[in-house]
C-alpha cells in the first residue's frame, strides 16, 4: 500500500508539472469551459498589471478577485511606478527568461508541489475566468520608500523603523509593556560619567578652557614646547622636593633628640612612619588620581605636604612631630605618583617623552643626594625645624605654577570605587614595611615580625584576587602581563635596594668614622648625583640607537661594578674608590629613565596611574627593602668584626659592650666618654668592612637584576615607536 501510493503521488505530480507549463505556454487552450482562441494578455503577468490598474468590481466575482489583489504590493520598478510588475516565482520567469528591470534571476531548483509548480485551482463551469492561485507568503522585503509605498486592503501602512528619540535632558520614555525599573536602568547606563560630561561640554577643553585629556584614544594633547618644559620643571621641583625630605631628617634626627627628648620607640616612629604611610598610599592615592583627576590630586597633595610642613613650628612633643611626618608621607603618595602620570599625559611623543622621564629620573637622584646637603646647611646656622619649614615656600611656588601650567588628566571609564580593596591594600602595605624594619632591628628571631609578615602576605594575596576577578580593579595587576612592564619594576626595586642602602651607609662612614660634618658628608655624596644627572639624560638618545634593552640592563650592570669595586679593593677602603664607586652607582642609576619611559610607554594613557603606582611601589620597596637587607648584613658583619675582648675594658660595663657592639655610633659615643682611642680605631675598622662586605652583596644583586632584565626587554623594543592603541 505504501509503494502504490508512493507511485500514485509521483504521477500526480508529475501530472501537475505538465498542465502548470501548458498553461504557461502562449497559445495554450483555456480551462474547461473558456472561449477558444487566444488568452488575452498573453501570460500572468499582464494579466497582473491590468489587475492592479483596474480594481476589481464589486460583488462575489470582484470579492473573489480582491483576495489576489490585495496581496500584491507595489514597487519602484513595478506597474504603477511607470515600469514592468517585479518577476514572482510561477510568471514565466523562473526557465531562465531575463528579468524585466532587476537583471537577471539565478535559476534554482523547483520543489514540487510548491510555489509557481502548484496546479491551480479549477474554475467553476461556465466561467471563463480562473481563480486566483494562492500563494505563499514571501520572505519581509525591505520597506519602499517615497510613493511606493501604499496601503493594503484593509491592513497598516507599513512604516519605516525609526530610532527612538529622547526627550529633553536625555530622558529616554518608557516602552508600553516595560517595567519602570527597566527604564530607569536602561537610563542609567547610557548616562555618562558626572566628570566626563563636565570635561566634553567642549571638546579637548575643561570647565574653565583649559586643556584636558579624558581618552586615552583621543586626540593628543596640544600643548605647545614651552608650556610641556614648563610643566615638567614644575613636576620636577615638586618631586625633588619630596625626596629631599626623605634623606634630610637623616640629619635633622640628632637635634631633634637633644630637644624633644624622645625615646628610642618613638626615635624609630618619626623615621618609619613616613615611608609606612607613603607606602601604604601610594596605591590608593594613585587610584583616586585617575578618577578626580591627576592635575586636582597633584595640587591637593603640594597644599598637604606645605601645611604638614608648617604645622611643625606648634611641634613641641614627640607625638606631634610623628603626626607631622605621618602627614607628610600622605601628601608625598599624593605628589609622587602623580608626577610620573602627569608626564605620561603631557608629553604624547615618545621621543620627548623618554627625554623629559631622564629629567625625572636625575632629579629624583639629585634630590637624593641634595637633601643632607641641604640639611647640614640649615643646621648649622638654625634649628631642626628648619628641615622641615624649607618645604613651605617651595610647596606654594609649585601649587601657584601648577596652578597655571598644568593640564587636567583622568580616566575616562574609571568604574566603581572599591572601598574594600583600598583599606586592603593599605593594611597589607604597611604591615609589610613594618615586618621587613622589624626583622632589620631585631633579627630574624623576631615574633612580632612574622606575624605582621604573614599578615601582610595574606591581605596582599586576598587584594590581588579580588582586582583579577573585578572588571574595575583598584590596581590593575594585569599590567604585569607586560613584560616591559615588569622589566622595568624590577629595574626600579633594584635600583632603589642598592641606592637607598648605600647611601645610607655611606653617609654614616663619612660622619662617624672618617669624621666630617653634616655639610661636608653631602658634599663627598655628589658624585652619586653627578654620575646620575648625566646617565639620565644620555641614557634616552643612546637607547634610541643602541636599543632600550641594552642600554638598561647595562646601567644595572654598571651599578653592580660600582658596588664590587669596593669589595675588590685591596688593603683599607678610602673616599677614592668610594667616590669611584658612587659615580658607577650614578650611572646606573641613570638608566632608571629607560625603565620609567619603559614602563610608562608601553601602558594606556587611562592607566597611566596604575602604571605610575607600581613603579613608584618599586620605588619604595625596593629603598625599604635595601635600608632592611643591606642594612642589616652590614650590621651582622660590624658585630663579628668588632672584637671588644682584646680591648682593654676602661671600665666599660655589660650594657656598654652591647651598645658598643649594636652600632658604630654608639661605640664612637662610648669611646669618646671613656678615653678609648683603641675602641674608636676598632670600631671604624669594623664598620669599613662591613660596607665592603654590603658593597659585594648590593653587587650580586644588581647583576642579578640586570640579567633578569635583559631576558624581560624585548630585543627589538623601540621607545621612539611606543604608542598603546
Amino acid at each position: 500500500m505504501r509503494t502504490s501510493s508512493v507511485f500514485s503521488s509521483r504521477r500526480w505530480s508529475r501530472g501537475c508539472h505538465e498542465r502548470a507549463r501548458r498553461a504557461r505556454s502562449p497559445g495554450a487552450p483555456g480551462p474547461r469551459g473558456a472561449p477558444p482562441g487566444p488568452r488575452p494578455g498573453g501570460g500572468r503577468a499582464d494579466r497582473r498589471g491590468r489587475r492592479r490598474a483596474d480594481p476589481p468590481a464589486g460583488g462575489a466575482a470582484g470579492r473573489r478577485a480582491a483576495r489576489g489583489h490585495h496581496l500584491l504590493l507595489l514597487h519602484p520598478g513595478g506597474a504603477a511606478g511607470g515600469g514592468p510588475a517585479p518577476a514572482r516565482r510561477g510568471d514565466g520567469q523562473g526557465t531562465g527568461q531575463a528579468r524585466r528591470g532587476a537583471g537577471r534571476r539565478r535559476r534554482q531548483p523547483r520543489r514540487p508541489g510548491r510555489g509557481a509548480a502548484r496546479l491551480p485551482h479549477r474554475p467553476p463551469p461556465g466561467t471563463g475566468r480562473r481563480r486566483p492561485v494562492l500563494r505563499r507568503r514571501a520572505a519581509p522585503r525591505a520597506a519602499p520608500a517615497g510613493a511606493a509605498l501604499v496601503r493594503r486592503a484593509g491592513a497598516r501602512p507599513v512604516r519605516p523603523h525609526r530610532p527612538r528619540l529622547r526627550a529633553r535632558g536625555g530622558r529616554v520614555h518608557r516602552r508600553r509593556g516595560q517595567p519602570r525599573h527597566a527604564a530607569r536602568q536602561a537610563a542609567r547606563r547610557r548616562r555618562p560619567h558626572p566628570r566626563a560630561r563636565r570635561a566634553d561640554a567642549q571638546p579637548g577643553h575643561g570647565k574653565q578652557g583649559r586643556p584636558t585629556v579624558n581618552a586615552p584614544d583621543s586626540a593628543p594633547l596640544t600643548l605647545s614646547p614651552r608650556r610641556r618644559w614648563a610643566a615638567l620643571a614644575v613636576l620636577s621641583a615638586s618631586l625633588l622636593v619630596v625626596v629631599m625630605d626623605m634623606t634630610i631628617l637623616n640629619v635633622a634626627l640628632p637635634g631633634l633628640t637633644a630637644d624633644l627628648a624622645p625615646s628610642a620607640s618613638q626615635q624609630l616612629w618619626i623615621v618609619d612612619i613616613y615611608s609606612l604611610v607613603l607606602a601604604g598610599l601610594l596605591v590608593a592615592m594613585s587610584a583616586l588620581a585617575d578618577r578626580w583627576g591627576r592635575k586636582l590630586l597633584l595640587l591637593a597633595g603640594f597644599a598637604v605636604f606645605g601645611g604638614a610642613s608648617l604645622v611643625v613650628l606648634i611641634a613641641d612633643t614627640p607625638g606631634l612631630v610623628i603626626a607631622v611626618r605621618a602627614l607628610l608621607g600622605m601628601g608625598g603618595a599624593m605628589i609622587m605618583p602623580t608626577t610620573l602620570s602627569m608626564i605620561r599625559a603631557v608629553f604624547p611623543d615618545p621621543a620627548e617623552r623618554a627625554t623629559a622621564l631622564g629629567v625625572w629620573a636625575a632629579t629624583s637622584s639629585l634630590g637624593a643626594a641634595v637633601g643632607p646637603i641641604i640639611g647640614g646647611f640649615l643646621l648649622e646656622h638654625f634649628s631642626w625645624r628648619a628641615a622641615f619649614l624649607v618645604n613651605v615656600p617651595l610647596m606654594a611656588a609649585a601649587l601657584i605654577a601648577g596652578l597655571l601650567l598644568l593640564p587636567e588628566s583622568r580616566d575616562p571609564a574609571p568604574g566603581r570605587w572599591d572601598a574594600a580593596a583600598t583599606v586592603v591594600s593599605i593594611a597589607g602595605m604597611v604591615a609589610l614595611v613594618w615586618a621587613i624594619k622589624r626583622f632589620a632591628k631585631d633579627g630574624l628571631s623576631a615574633p612580632p615580625a612574622w606575624a605582621a609578615l604573614l599578615a601582610a602576605a595574606a591581605l596582599l594575596t586576598w587584594f590581588v584576587l579580588r582586582c583579577l576577578r573585578r572588571p574595575d580593579p583598584l590596581l590593575d595587576v594585569r599590567l604585569f602581563r607586560r613584560a616591559p612592564l615588569t622589566a622595568g619594576s624590577v629595574a626600579a626595586l633594584a635600583s632603589m635596594f642598592a641606592m637607598g642602602a648605600l647611601l645610607l651607609l655611606v653617609a654614616q662612614w663619612l660622619q662617624l668614622v672618617e669624621g666630617h660634618s653634616p655639610l661636608q658628608a653631602g658634599v663627598h655624596l655628589l658624585p652619586m648625583a653627578a654620575g646620575a644627572g648625566v646617565a639620565s639624560l644620555v641614557a634616552p638618545p643612546l637607547a634610541m640607537r643602541i636599543g632600550a634593552r641594552t642600554v638598561l640592563a647595562g646601567g644595572l650592570g654598571v651599578a653592580g661594578f660600582g658596588f664590587l669595586a669596593m669589595w675588590a679593593v685591596p688593603g683599607t677602603l678610602g673616599y677614592p674608590v668610594v667616590a669611584l664607586a658612587l659615580t658607577l652607582l650614578g650611572a646606573g642609576a641613570g638608566s632608571l629613565a629607560i625603565a620609567s619611559a619603559i614602563i610608562m610607554s608601553g601602558t594606556p594613557q587611562a592607566k597611566a596611574g596604575n602604571a605610575a603606582a607600581i613603579e613608584e611601589t618599586s620605588y619604595d620597596l625596593g629603598s625599604v627593602l635595601g635600608v632592611a637587607i643591606l642594612g642589616s648584613a652590614a650590621s651582622a658583619v660590624y658585630r663579628a668584626h668588632l672584637d671588644i675582648e682584646h680591648i682593654p675594658a676602661h671600665g666599660l660595663d655589660d650594657a656598654q659592650v652591647a651598645a658598643a657592639q649594636e652600632s658604630v655610633g654608639a661605640a664612637l659615643d662610648i669611646a669618646s666618654r671613656t678615653g678609648s682611642e683603641e675602641l674608636a680605631a676598632r670600631a671604624g675598622e669594623a664598620f669599613t668592612d662591613s660596607l665592603a662586605q654590603t658593597g659585594l652583596a648590593g653587587g650580586l644583586a644588581m647583576l642579578a637584576a640586570a640579567a633578569v632584565v635583559f631576558f624581560l626587554v624585548p630585543r627589538d623594543l623601540d621607545l621612539s615607536a611606543q604608542q598603546h592603541h
